[in-house]
């Protein structure tokens, strides 16, 4: 059985937090699906379509960018896979994405009126602590053919600072324009490559959506469930 690690983000949030958060799909190319909680056929996503803790995404010849809550931006890259486990939860104060395949390219969005919450990646084979806002996980061993973004498994930085830890749990601070690559069973710590700084371009290409449209979105998102509650309930009388 192969051992899950937590890529970990500590950053700030608002506290003005409604009963649910919820993500939103602002960007699709290609062919992607998702699986809602609870079920298990997948069906293609829409623009702007809301995804919950719970449901699952995946990338076959195409590519998306998530919006989590206010937080961050997630571009989700071919042949990957990802489990969103958990979205600003109000008592654990963590939203946790699992990547199970392929590669994410994670921005996170800075707030001045925040508390201190935590964004988790859950990632095959190692545990990065990330003190920075932008940086790449990749896991192709466990996805398809990407030649557009064809990096090994590791952690790439592009802002701030990592600490990466594997199974023995001692952590290598990985700082800004370094990478740290598995080699079997052991990281390798070095400069950024001058291939993954091509692809760090990604990140001025990736958005942040406006608090209050994303609030309306998710009010949006609750009426609908309020009404499909209200409904369901005429329907059993």
């Amino acid at each position: 059985m192969r051992s899950f690690a937590f890529l970990v983000l500590f950053f700030s949030l608002s506290t003005q937090l409604f009963s649910e958060e919820v993500a939103v799909l602002t960007f699709i190319q290609g062919k992607v699906s998702f699986i809602a909680s609870g079920k298990t056929k997948a069906e293609s996503v829409k623009l702007n379509q809301i995804l919950k803790a719970g449901d699952s995404i995946q990338t076959e010849n195409g590519i998306c960018e998530l919006q989590l809550a206010t937080q961050a931006t997630i571009r989700i890259e071919k042949f990957s896979r990802i489990f969103l486990e958990d979205i600003l939860n109000p008592k654990t104060k963590q939203t946790k994405v699992r990547a199970m395949a392929g590669k994410l390219f994670v921005k996170v969005h800075k707030h001045e009126k925040t508390k201190n919450h935590q964004l988790s990646v859950v990632s095959p084979s190692y545990v990065a602590g990330v003190r920075g806002t932008e940086f790449i996980v990749s896991n192709p061993d466990e996805g398809g053919t990407n030649p557009d973004l064809d990096l090994e498994s590791g952690v790439f930085v592009n802002e701030g600072s990592v600490a990466v830890s594997g199974p023995d749990k001692k952590e290598v601070m990985v700082k800004q324009n370094e990478e740290i690559v598995l080699k079997g069973k052991d990281f390798k710590k070095q400069i950024l490559s001058n291939y993954a700084k091509e692809k760090m371009q990604i990140f001025q290409k990736l958005s942040q959506m406006k608090e209050e449209n994303y609030q309306l979105f998710k009010e949006q998102h609750l009426n609908n469930q309020k009404l499909m509650e209200e409904m369901k309930g005429k329907t059993n009388e």
